[in-house]
C-alpha cells in the first residue's frame, strides 16, 4: 500500500513513516488497501504495532503507535460575556 500523505504530528509521522513509502505489513499481517482500516480498528490506541515498508529499495521497520481517532466535530457558541473589546464580524456590518 502506497503512503500518499502523512499528517505532521500524527502517529505515522511520529513513527518515521513518510509519503512515498510502500507499506507491506502491519502488526504481523500482510497489509492491503482493503484490510488496512480493519487492522487499524482492531489495534489498541497506545499499543505499538510493527509496520514493515519499502522506502525506495530499502526494507524498513517502524514502531507505529495508534492513537484515538481525531474528532471532526466543531461547536460554535456565542460567548455569554465578552472579555475586553468586542469587534463585530465584518460580514455583519
Amino acid at each position: 500500500m502506497l503512503v500518499k500523505q502523512v499528517i505532521n504530528g500524527g502517529p505515522a509521522h511520529a513513527s518515521g513513516i513518510s509519503a512515498g513509502d510502500w507499506l507491506v505489513a502491519l502488526g504481523e499481517k500482510k497489509l492491503t488497501e482493503t484490510n488496512y482500516k480493519r487492522l487499524l480498528a482492531a489495534s489498541r490506541p497506545g499499543t505499538p504495532l510493527r509496520a514493515i515498508a519499502f522506502r525506495a529499495d530499502r526494507l524498513m521497520e517502524f514502531s507505529l503507535v495508534p492513537a484515538e481517532p481525531a474528532s471532526n466535530e466543531w461547536t460554535i457558541k456565542k460567548p455569554e460575556q465578552s472579555e475586553g473589546e468586542v469587534v463585530p464580524a465584518p460580514w455583519l456590518q
